[in-house]
């Protein structure tokens, strides 16, 4: 994996006689989740040659796509191979299947069957392009088979692919890195299921406790904090509960669910 935001942050430049950041905390998460953390891209960005990062996201992303998989693979269509790596970069943080892929692009003008799709994201997921977490049904105890949700591995990526910010899903962005950041703490993650709602993340640790956690990238407002805090009240056992946000400081206790900030969370460790 690319740097986890405790190393980014432990190699962003400092430049202020107190030894803290020139720029907010905030303002050095938005950076990690616009330019991820490939390690050339902390170098430019310490040398403040930010107009030079896309191009060298672009040169590692075309290289993976062409020469670790496509060439690799023999895939024969570079168009439906790109096609199917740009919508699962559009769809992180939601749950889809290879069978609704498929029809989502077919219906969308690229025609293409659900193998094919299930072919090209295992190369996806073998070249770690991409990250699976399967689907778990909470009342249930069990893994379901199907609906799960894909994270990418680095957000830099997203720029390249779409030629834009990517801020432009704070809240799945933000969700996407707590999920890479549980995995590199050795748990296992799935999403959850409590009966038509969904929780962000069922986390197994390697002690073998659980935790159910949700991420948002705000939840001030009372509709935005309602939604989170419903899967949590379907869930009730003893497990822990937590919400982790971008505004909230410091730790608060809601029924029995801690409120954290996600940057306290993701350098704690």
């Amino acid at each position: 994996m690319p740097f986890s935001f405790a190393e980014f942050v432990s190699g962003y430049k400092m430049n202020t006689s107190d030894n803290t950041f020139g720029k907010s905390r905030i303002e050095v998460c938005t950076d990690y989740l616009t330019y991820g953390g490939f390690p050339e891209v902390l170098n430019l960005l310490n040398a403040g040659k930010t107009n030079d990062i896309s191009n060298y996201l672009s040169s590692v992303y075309t290289a993976i796509l062409e020469k670790d998989i496509m060439k690799r693979n023999k895939i024969r269509s570079k168009f439906d191979f790109e096609n199917l790596a740009k919508f699962m970069f559009d769809s992180i943080g939601n749950i889809v299947s290879p069978n609704n892929i498929a029809n989502t692009m077919t219906s969308a003008g690229n025609k293409i069957n659900k193998e094919t799709v299930d072919n090209y994201l295992s190369h996806l997921i073998g070249s770690f392009v991409f990250y699976y977490a399967q689907r778990y049904d909470i009342k249930g105890k069990k893994l379901l088979q199907t609906l799960g949700k894909f994270h990418a591995v680095d957000l830099g990526f997203l720029s390249v692919v779409f030629n834009r910010n990517s801020q432009f899903n704070a809240g799945h962005n933000l969700e996407n890195i707590v999920f890479l950041e549980l995995l590199r703490r050795g748990n296992r993650v799935s999403t959850g299921k409590a009966d038509s709602a969904e929780i962000d993340f069922v986390v197994q640790s390697p002690q073998g406790t659980t935790e159910y956690i949700q991420v948002a990238w705000t939840a001030k407002e009372g509709s935005t904090f309602e939604r989170e805090m419903r899967p949590f009240e379907i869930v009730k056992d003893f497990n822990k509960h937590i919400l982790l946000t971008a505004n909230v400081e410091p730790v608060t206790i809601y029924k029995g669910i801690q409120k954290i900030n996600v940057i306290d969370w993701l350098l704690d460790y």
